[in-house]
């Protein structure tokens, strides 16, 4: 699994991959940045893993036998985020399967991204690229320059 969440995923399923792998940690073993990311993306925050691995511990055979059953009950996308106009639309890279399932607008729309210099969200038919999204084909691009300033949240 390494392998391909190297070479093909987002950061949605990679935080997913990461909650089931720490499924028998405590939550305060997470790093500060992994938490803050699982909650933004999976909408999972402390108590919610909690209670999730409470849930997974309480069918102790199965829990023994399996410790992947956590991700069952983790969500398998993530929750819904506004996405800004200037934010780029990069793709993952996935399998030919993936790619025969495409509709034909979401084809021309992978075209076009691997196509275009420009990529941003505003460029593309938003309903295509949130749909992309969700089955994990493309990313986000957050450009940030050396001259950009963040104001605190």
């Amino acid at each position: 699994m390494g392998f391909y969440l190297l070479y093909s995923s987002t950061i949605f399923m990679y935080i997913s991959y990461m909650c089931n792998y720490i499924a028998e940690q405590p939550y305060d073993s997470i790093p500060n940045f992994t938490a803050a990311d699982a909650l933004r993306l999976t909408g999972i925050g402390r108590n919610e893993f909690i209670d999730t691995m409470n849930k997974c511990r309480s069918k102790k055979l199965m829990w023994k036998l399996n410790k992947s059953i956590a991700k069952d009950l983790l969500p398998t996308q993530p929750v819904d985020f506004p996405i800004e106009p200037w934010w780029g639309v990069c793709l993952v890279n996935f399998t030919l399967e993936e790619f025969k399932k495409l509709s034909e607008e979401e084809t021309a729309t992978i075209d076009k991204i691997c196509k275009e210099e420009a990529n941003s969200y505003v460029l593309f038919d938003m309903k295509i690229i949130d749909d992309l999204y969700k089955r994990g084909l493309v990313y986000f691009d957050v450009p940030v320059y050396t001259d950009d300033r963040f104001k605190g949240i």
